[in-house]
């Protein structure tokens, strides 16, 4: 059976450093939530042109393991209602928000925004964006942001943007 495991981590704004030393059990539970998710095996068909017929892999191959992985620890949705909608996070827990985006690459800055207005709104301290590795991006469909990619984008940016500290893990499958 395919297991997750932490292949690459990053620190924007002391993001990983803060939870280990503010939420130390949530840092070692957040790790043990990915690392003992059961994910399943490939389940997509694709009709890409550079993978026709191959069966690669799908979010949804890990979204809901990781999702039930952390229902099962008490993480929960986050809904914080504005002027105009509403924003959400996929998981909240004592402060900590988290994203798991193995989507396209263009919801990555949706989760920094939603990130920084969760901040901004004193619902949370820091916050984890979940993120494929390279290796793992390659043996999927096209279009999801990796690990590496994310990364370069906000060495890019600047020390202070997204404006919120971020710890961003990144994952590959191995076969068990």
């Amino acid at each position: 059976m395919p297991a997750l495991i932490i292949v690459n981590e990053f620190s924007h704004m002391g993001g990983l450093e803060f939870i280990q030393k503010k939420y130390p059990k949530l840092e070692e539970e957040i790790k043990n939530i990915v690392l003992t998710a059961p994910i399943g095996h490939k389940s997509k068909k694709s009709d890409e042109k550079t993978k026709i017929g191959e069966i690669v892999w799908s979010g949804k191959d890990f979204n809901k393991p990781l999702k039930d992985n952390f229902k099962k620890f008490g993480w929960s949705k986050k809904r914080l209602k504005l002027e105009h909608g509403n924003v959400e996070v996929d998981f909240f827990k004592e402060r900590i928000a988290i994203e798991v985006q193995f989507g396209k690459y263009s919801f990555v800055d949706t989760d920094f925004m939603k990130f920084e207005i969760f901040h901004y709104n004193d619902l949370i301290d820091a916050a984890v964006e979940i993120l494929l590795s390279h290796r793992l991006m390659k043996g999927m469909y096209s279009g999801p942001a990796d690990f590496d990619q994310v990364v370069a984008r906000i060495k890019g940016r600047g020390k202070n943007n997204p404006t919120i500290p971020l710890w961003i893990i990144g994952v590959e499958c191995k076969e068990q």
